[in-house]
């Protein structure tokens, strides 16, 4: 647990969150490897912690570049709706 290091050590990081995986699994095409991702507690532990910072990692993990312009702008109103509605962060 990288969070229980950090707080030991009293250093600061960031994480960057895509938010559609909060609370779930998050599998690399790459690597063929499942991840279980962060729940919401976890995330307000740390932040709470004073330690981490959390920034925006769009919603799903999308290759902007590779996606409709149209898609692009739909994640990225989300994506402030979302960092709007969360009145911690």
């Amino acid at each position: 647990n990288v969070f229980s290091i950090l707080k030991k050590y009293n250093f600061p990081a960031t994480i960057f969150i895509a938010t559609k995986f909060i609370g779930g699994y998050y599998t690399s095409q790459t690597q063929n490897i499942t991840f279980k991702m962060l729940s919401w507690d976890q995330i307000l532990e740390m932040y709470n912690s004073g330690l981490i910072d959390f920034q925006p990692h769009t919603v799903g993990h999308s290759k902007l570049a590779k996606v409709a312009i149209q898609e692009t702008i739909a994640i990225l109103i989300l994506l402030n709706e979302v960092e709007r509605s969360l009145k911690v962060f």
